[in-house]
């Protein structure tokens, strides 16, 4: 499908729409994803540290998908006394009012 056609962008909208409504994903990402594909290189987000990454690269490690996702916790409180313990301390540093 040729983008700049008369009429293109709005059928490429109205397709975009109809795919993210069935799970899918909008043609032109679609396109894009086919254009990484048949390139040489590969695209990837990471939270490694560079020594990690290098350490990775050193040994052939090659990322197989992207994994999302956060975890919450709440630390007990370990003092009966009413005084924040170490930890909560330590917490409440990096992350204000979170304890």
């Amino acid at each position: 499908m040729e983008l700049f056609q008369p009429d293109a962008v709005s059928q490429v909208a109205d397709d975009s729409i109809s795919r993210l409504e069935n799970g899918g994903i909008p043609v032109i990402a679609e396109q894009r994803l086919q254009a990484l594909r048949g390139s040489a290189s590969t695209v990837f987000t990471t939270d490694l540290s560079v020594n990690e990454f290098a350490l990775t690269q050193a040994t052939g490690v090659r990322p197989v998908s992207q994994v999302m996702g956060s975890c919450v916790f709440k630390l007990p409180r370990l003092r009966t006394d009413g005084r924040a313990s170490r930890a909560e301390r330590r917490a409440n540093q990096l992350h204000p009012g979170s304890v």
